[in-house]
């Protein structure tokens, strides 16, 4: 209970609401559930993963895609991806400027079992261009949909990519499409290819 209230600290003091927009703050209060809060001996959440979060929130230039990436991580990893994903479609819809926003929505869409829904946003505004993470997070949709076709060329397109972790993570999608498309022993060289590269899969 002691080390949880210490991590609880450190977290608010990330989240200090003189240095984050005040949307964004609002955001992170909301996702405190004082319940848990006063049964914080019984709670086993894992608050490493938020204080990460809560972290690249701080640190990010507001409307920068590793802000809105850090809103949707610190989302996920308090466990209250609806919210987060209802303030990212706001902040998407407002500016009318999706794509900095791109990777922290799709990457709550797949996470509540909706990729298609990201899919068919992505469809549906192109916000372009995407950034890396954002086409990342788009091979993980079209994978979560069985789209492995589709999956796989998108993927072996960011390869060239120079990168080191965006071509490791790339390469791992690709085995991942392999495998869903019954190709084996193609998806063992990229597996291999995405471990040498420094990528390990969560």
């Amino acid at each position: 209970q002691s080390r949880y209230g210490e991590l609880l600290a450190t977290l608010e003091r990330l989240a200090d609401p003189s240095q984050l927009a005040p949307e964004a703050f609002a955001l992170l209060s909301a996702t405190r559930a004082p319940s848990q809060l006063q049964r914080a001996g019984s709670v086993s959440l894992d608050l490493g993963p938020q204080a990460r979060a809560a972290a690249a929130v701080y640190t990010a230039t507001p409307g920068s895609e590793a802000y809105f990436v850090g809103i949707a991580d610190l989302c996920l990893a308090r466990r209250c991806a609806d919210l987060g994903l209802s303030w990212l479609q706001e902040k998407i819809i407002s500016p009318g400027r999706p794509a900095p926003a791109a990777a922290g929505l799709l990457r709550l869409q797949r996470s509540l079992g909706r990729a298609a829904e990201g899919l068919a946003w992505l469809e549906k505004l192109r916000p372009e261009p995407l950034s890396p993470l954002a086409r990342l997070e788009e091979i993980y949709c079209l994978l979560a949909t069985s789209r492995t076709s589709e999956a796989l060329t998108k993927a072996e397109g960011l390869l060239p990519l120079a990168a080191p972790a965006v071509r490791a993570e790339a390469h791992y999608l690709c085995g991942e499409a392999l495998v869903g498309s019954y190709r084996p022993e193609e998806a063992v060289w990229h597996y291999v290819r995405a471990l040498g590269d420094g990528y390990l899969p969560e």
